[in-house]
């Protein structure tokens, strides 16, 4: 935190950027135990069942297409087995909808419908962070534009800042 703070020079992407990774961050402070969507050993039987059961047809899909998926069966399985951690959407979700709407509404500019703002405000903070990091062009189509990203930066702050005081107390 207080080195987001005095970070000298910085441009809004950086600030906004090292802000939400923070913020992901303090997530898994705040809530040490919510980092799973299902408990690990239910994630396990359900990818062993996806192992057991891989497909070796499929309607619509092209012989040669099967057996590419067949071939590459063991890495997509393992990559399945790493999607039972909560998403960096999720994680700003919940630090956001956690914040108590006394304190929320000023936060995000008092919204008039506060889910709807927050769809779409972490949606285009998930596109932001992502095509900050990977540089990938459909995820700058979704991100904030640079007119946005100052106030988007400082609305993430704001939530980084309450998180902060109620820890700190």
């Amino acid at each position: 935190y207080t080195e987001l703070l005095c970070f000298d020079g910085a441009s809004p992407e950086t600030i906004l950027l090292r802000t939400v990774q923070t913020l992901e961050h303090l997530h898994g402070y705040l809530w040490k135990n919510d980092s799973k969507y299902v408990e690990k050993a239910t994630f396990r039987r359900f990818v062993q069942w996806i192992r057991s059961n891989f497909p070796t047809t499929l309607e619509n899909i092209l012989p040669d297409e099967m057996r590419r998926l067949e071939s590459n069966k063991e890495l997509l399985i393992n990559r399945l087995g790493g999607l039972n951690n909560l998403s960096f959407r999720s994680r700003l979700e919940k630090i956001f909808k956690e914040i108590p709407g006394i304190h929320l509404m000023p936060i995000l500019g008092n919204p008039r419908d506060i889910d709807v703002f927050l769809e779409s405000f972490l949606a285009h903070v998930e596109a932001s962070r992502n095509f900050l990091t990977h540089f990938d062009e459909e995820q700058r189509e979704r991100a904030f534009r640079d007119e946005e990203l100052e106030n988007a930066a400082l609305t993430c702050w704001a939530a980084l800042t309450f998180w902060m005081g109620r820890v700190l107390g």
